[in-house]
């Protein structure tokens, strides 16, 4: 039993023990004002996910991503020809552009590695989170009126 919880938690650590260092959440804003104190550190991030053509970014909000305000983004990169966590989809799978494209224009979170030299499409973007292994759909609890989740 215990062995099995120990392989577990390696396989759900893996991006962690590869890298030598444990992820740190830190907001949108954190990163664009302070990129010096993330470089090349693994984050998890949420924001509002763009996929579309030359603006594949994470935005500050849904009004920052319909201007292309890329000052308020960063560009991202997904891991490729590696299983990724895509949820709510399947747990680990082989990234396509059709799991993805589950995820454009909607509030993610996501894991990968940042990186403040890095500006994504033309130097549009504030900087650049790369090789993204993980991806999930945050959830709407309210609507501004009544709250949808419990």
């Amino acid at each position: 039993m215990i062995k099995k919880a120990i392989i577990i938690l390696a396989i759900l650590l893996q991006p962690c023990i590869l890298l030598g260092e444990e992820i740190q959440s830190v907001s949108l804003i954190n990163l664009i004002a302070n990129p010096e104190k993330y470089n090349s550190k693994i984050v998890r991030v949420e924001g509002y996910l763009h996929i579309k053509f030359e603006d594949c970014a994470l935005y500050l909000s849904k009004s920052d991503a319909d201007y292309l305000n890329g000052h308020n983004a960063i560009w991202v990169s997904f891991a490729e020809n590696k299983d990724i966590s895509i949820q709510p989809l399947d747990r680990n799978t082989k990234l396509t552009k059709e799991n993805l494209g589950y995820f454009d224009c909607k509030y993610v979170l996501l894991e990968g590695v940042f990186d403040k030299n890095e500006h994504g499409h033309m130097g549009s973007y504030a900087a650049t989170l790369d090789n993204v292994t993980r991806i999930m759909e945050s959830t709407q609890w309210y609507d501004g009126k009544k709250q949808l989740k419990k």
